[in-house]
């Protein structure tokens, strides 16, 4: 759940209407169905190298991404990070930042975000990064 949000910029509600079945490593990629869209609208999102290596031990699973009790699960994760609160799709802000940054594209990856267009993402989250630090 968290690295989707993180390496593929998806909010929580997107999350939650997953399944493993849309995820697929062999190819490359993750599906949004239309009817798993806020825009109802299918999306296809590469899955970048980092992600792959997060998901491969997860491969075999079926089902909905979110495990049971997750709120539970995610507290216990946030208190292990000594983290005070949890921004509310905070990883989804996150990757649009560095994600932008990496690679250099807004119109691209507007599109990874399901965005229709690029000028909110250009303006909102050009140079909150620098490259160097979305390289790391």
């Amino acid at each position: 759940m968290l690295v989707l949000g993180a390496f593929c910029g998806f909010r929580e509600s997107k999350i939650k209407r997953l399944d493993w079945q849309d995820i697929d490593l062999r190819r490359g990629f993750v599906q949004v169905q239309a009817a798993k869209s806020e825009t109802a609208k299918r999306r296809i999102v590469r899955i970048q190298p980092n992600l792959a290596q997060c998901l491969a031990p997860y491969s075999a699973l079926n089902g909905a991404v979110v495990p049971v009790n997750a709120r539970k699960k995610l507290d216990r994760v946030r208190k292990a990070s000594r983290l005070l609160r949890w921004s509310k799709n905070g990883l989804h802000h996150s990757f649009a930042s560095y994600r932008l940054a990496a690679a250099n594209d807004a119109a691209t990856v507007a599109a990874e975000l399901g965005h229709s267009t690029s000028q909110m993402l250009y303006s909102t989250y050009r140079e909150v990064v620098l490259p160097e630090e979305a390289e790391r």
